[in-house]
């Protein structure tokens, strides 16, 4: 990956008008390396997901087009997503600063644009001051200083060399919250993966609100990821029946187009299986690999007569803090 330029814009409704920048970003070794750090976070994310443009010329497209036509276009057409994406912050009374990102990068000769939106924080430092041989140390705010934490995410290539999908899109804002969607006009491609990682979460959403009883709970944790592991094709009908889970679960992944079936992508039961963690109503967190929760000899689940649960770590030798 080529860090070809980058811009940044600072969005804010309560100033009269958006910060947008009018020339690009320094390179840096350290903020190329950053840039890098998030566009593969963006990439490698296990939310993320892939999409078409809704129509044939949408706006943010369009100026993305702009870019990948001629270079010289990318200070101007940044400045115009920026401005569409303060626009609608202004429209929805988001209150929140945003700093937006924009990045022209390549991959293997193809040309990208990365459009990622940061979240401004509030640290603070120290300062050093030397009064008559003493030392004076004061804590001061600093401000507008951007976080690290990747919020929303596109990456878009360059049209056509991708004939399944435009760009792939990380939203980690909730649905309600979120302008995302209605900032990039694009339509998440429900293909295998997408249903597959909907699907686990909505059962296992369904599994943590559904059974009274830690063992009938365990159980259908065991059905679904059995299912997950040893077919190809999940049939949601046979995992009702298997699991107990309650049958409105169907109703939940209609709005989601799953319906009676789907082919199961195992690179994502790979990721969401492969660790598992317990939080306790009473503070404790048992966190380890799934396997370890399979092992009786090692893990296993009583039910007390006053209705509580145990959870029982077995056949410790030794342990360690931290």
């Amino acid at each position: 990956m080529i860090i070809d330029k980058f811009i940044v814009h600072m969005l804010d409704i309560n100033l009269d008008k958006p910060m947008l920048a009018d020339f690009i970003g320094k390179d840096y070794s350290d903020v190329d390396k950053f840039l890098k750090k998030l566009i593969t976070k963006c990439q490698k994310h296990d939310e993320t997901m892939r999409a078409k443009w809704k129509y044939a010329e949408e706006f943010i497209q369009d100026c993305c087009n702009s870019i990948f036509e001629d270079e010289d276009n990318f200070t101007n057409a940044s400045k115009q997503i920026a401005a569409h994406y303060y626009d609608l912050m202004k429209n929805n009374n988001i209150l929140e600063p945003v700093t937006l990102v924009i990045c022209q990068y390549t991959v293997k000769a193809t040309p990208n644009i990365a459009i990622m939106r940061l979240e401004n924080k509030k640290t603070y430092s120290t300062t050093v001051d030397l009064i008559e041989d003493k030392f004076n140390i004061n804590i001061i705010e600093n401000k507008k200083t951007i976080s690290t934490t990747l919020k929303q995410c596109a990456l878009i290539h360059e049209e056509n060399l991708m004939p399944l999908y435009d760009l792939v899109i990380l939203d980690k804002e909730s649905s309600e919250e979120s302008i995302f969607k209605e900032f990039l006009k694009a339509e998440i491609i429900r293909d295998d993966t997408y249903k597959t990682r909907v699907f686990i979460d909505i059962a296992q959403m369904y599994i943590d609100v559904g059974f009274e009883k830690m063992d009938k709970k365990e159980d259908a944790i065991k059905t679904l990821e059995c299912m997950l592991d040893t077919t190809s094709n999940m049939d949601i009908n046979k995992f009702i029946d298997l699991s107990g889970i309650d049958r409105a679960i169907k109703v939940t992944l209609e709005k989601y187009n799953i319906y009676d079936s789907f082919n199961i992508d195992k690179k994502v039961v790979e990721k969401e299986f492969k660790v598992r963690s317990i939080k306790t109503d009473t503070g404790f967190v048992i966190k380890n690999k799934f396997n370890a929760f399979r092992d009786s000899s090692k893990y296993r689940i009583v039910n007390n007569p006053d209705g509580t649960t145990d959870l029982l770590i077995k056949n410790i030798q030794y342990f360690k803090e931290g």
